[in-house]
């Protein structure tokens, strides 16, 4: 199945002149996209700080980007509010979630498409987080008592004001999950988003199953049991590059972003075998991390871990995966010594991730080496012209606020 990039998806045709003389006449064009009538209402600030504290308003569905205004950013929407300057309308999809623990209860919510960095920017300064900032004055006011800091707090009739300023807001009910995702990619155009951010608006079989793995063992998990550099949507990356790595070990080959995001594009859904396995390198992954015995080897080397090392990681165990837990972390720690006795700047250049693969090809030689997983003896992978078995085949991918669903 043929993939296309994003945007050859998104380009308009060209139509020469031949083109036009050869349509004919009653041809009809069909809509692409679908989408279901939206509405607008006007929601106070009030109710969507309480909507946001409450968890009826999601900030932060799988596809949104992280909270990425500054201070500065975030002041200047507090004083268009205040002063009825034009701020653009939020952007909703009402859902209905089933309770996990209470499956016969039912609840709205509502994912926030756009408009998080503004809720953001009123629950931090309804929480007290930052000032509004007086322009004539320059006087600081915050809404709780300023412990430590320079500022008033803000009188209860500017408070009341404040609360009652409403917003608007545009409601869709029922979205498909790809509708969802779509909206919210079409309406970032311009923005910079980075390239991890960008993927994880992207809806498939595969980009599911890595927000999946990304929020079970990496959001929840592994974020909290080692120290690394993350950067804005790189838990998605993280667990989509170890994914790619362990899809086609043979190719010894670091996915770059374009080559993720032509990867996830596929339709055709990984299969159940390569979903325990992929589940399985993961789980390991969070065990060593977690275990006092195996942890020696994510701390001591560096203050924390780079990008490349949590990536090359999770390789290495899916490489090793018949070993002992004690051998695994053995293994951890010796890749990333050597490693930075090699380079100074670790990052995910030829060189640098050349020299880690080297690492791996000479761990799978050792006397725990995996069945399936072979070299030529040189630490190099094997000849891509070997026949591919069945395994290949199987593994390519081919209301209280009134916004409830129905309101």
């Amino acid at each position: 199945m043929a993939v296309k990039a994003e945007e050859d998806l998104l380009a308009v045709p060209s139509l020469e002149e031949d083109d036009l003389d050869q349509l004919e006449e009653g041809d009809t064009l069909e809509p692409e996209w679908e989408l279901p009538p939206s509405k607008m209402v006007q929601i106070s600030v009030a109710d969507l700080f309480a909507g946001v504290q409450t968890g009826e308003i999601n900030t932060s569905p799988d596809y949104q980007r992280e909270a990425v205004w500054n201070p500065t950013n975030q002041q200047n929407i507090i004083d268009s509010i205040i002063n009825d300057f034009y701020v653009p309308p939020l952007l909703f999809a009402a859902r209905v979630e089933v309770d996990p623990e209470e499956p016969d209860v039912e609840y709205a919510v509502m994912n926030v498409v756009d408009g998080k960095q503004r809720l953001t920017s009123i629950v931090r300064f309804m929480s007290g987080a930052i000032p509004y900032i007086h322009r004539s004055t320059k006087r600081r006011y915050y809404w709780t008592a300023p412990e430590g800091r320079k500022g008033a707090l803000l009188p209860e009739s500017w408070k009341r004001l404040f609360k009652s300023k409403t917003l608007y807001c545009v409601q869709w009910d029922h979205l498909s999950d790809e509708l969802e995702r779509e909206i919210f990619k079409r309406v970032q155009y311009g923005m910079q988003l980075s390239p991890a951010e960008k993927m994880h608006a992207i809806s498939s079989p595969w980009a599911d199953m890595v927000r999946m793995l990304s929020k079970q063992y990496i959001a929840d998990g592994l974020s909290n049991a080692i120290k690394w550099t993350r950067n804005r949507g790189q838990d998605f990356q993280f667990a989509a590059q170890i994914l790619y790595l362990i899809w086609r070990p043979e190719r010894f080959q670091f996915p770059t972003a374009a080559l993720l995001d032509k990867w996830l594009r596929n339709e055709d859904p990984p299969s159940d075998d390569f979903k325990r396995e992929a589940d399985a390198v993961f789980r390991d992954y969070l065990g060593l991390a977690l275990k006092p015995e195996t942890s020696y080897a994510f701390v001591g080397i560096a203050d924390r871990l780079a990008p490349v090392e949590v990536v090359m990681i999770g390789f290495l165990l899916h490489t090793i995966r018949n070993a002992s837990q004690m051998d695994k972390a053995r293994e951890v720690d010796g890749l990333r010594r050597a490693t930075r006795e090699k380079f100074i700047d670790i990052r995910s250049n030829n060189r640098v991730t050349t020299f880690m693969f080297e690492y791996i090809a000479d761990a799978m030689g050792r006397a725990y080496a995996t069945i399936g997983m072979k070299t030529n003896g040189a630490g190099k992978s094997p000849s891509k012209k070997r026949k591919r078995d069945q395994n290949d085949r199987e593994w390519r991918p081919g209301a209280r606020i009134g916004l409830g669903p129905g309101h």
